[in-house]
This record gives C-alpha cells, structure tokens and sequence, in this order.
C-alpha cells in the first residue's frame, strides 16, 4: 500500500501540473501558481517515501504518513472502494524503477 501511495502522490503531482500549464495557457499565471505552489509538496513526499519503501526502512515511515495527514484533512472517507488487487504488485514495480534508475 506504501508504494501504491507512491505512484498516487506521483499522480496527483502529474495533474496537478496539467491543470497548473492549462490556466498559464489562459494567461491565468497567478491560478496556476498559486495551484503549483498548493501541492508542491507531493514529487518531494512521492520520492522520499518511494526511498523508505524501496531500502525498507519501515520505522521511518509513521512520521512520513504523518505529515500527509493535514494536507488530507478535509477528504472524507466512508467505505473503501477498492480491494488490494489496486495495490498488488506496487511495491515490486517501485523497486524495478528503482533499480533500473541505479543501473542508467
């Protein structure tokens, strides 16, 4: 679930990049900038919990996921809507791209 989070953060980063190129094409800089600086935050999380995850350095990640925490705040949860087959798998596909970056 850890790495799944990964490829989530990595996401939303993603998006949010579109929509931030999207208002700069409408002239609208200052939206966009305001939306970059907003979720800025989430290619440093992505990439340091990636590392925790690929080195396995489990007893680092509590205080990670903490810091998440506020900027989630406002979502509500009711039930959960996927299974583990979302997940299943992330973890080895983080450690390939991992290896594979170390071996370029």
């Amino acid at each position: 679930m850890a790495a799944f989070l990964v490829f989530n953060l990595r996401g939303i980063g993603e998006t949010i990049e579109q929509s931030a190129f999207a208002w700069d094409d409408r002239n609208y800089w200052k939206k966009a900038e305001a939306l970059r600086h907003k979720w800025l935050w989430t290619s440093k999380k992505a990439e340091e919990i990636g590392q925790i995850v690929v080195e396995g350095k489990w007893q680092l990640f509590p205080p990670q996921i903490m810091e998440l925490f506020p900027h989630f705040s406002d979502v509500n949860i009711s039930t959960i809507t996927r299974g583990p087959d979302w997940w299943v798998g992330a973890r080895r596909a983080l450690v390939k791209e991992a290896e594979e970056k170390r071996s370029t």
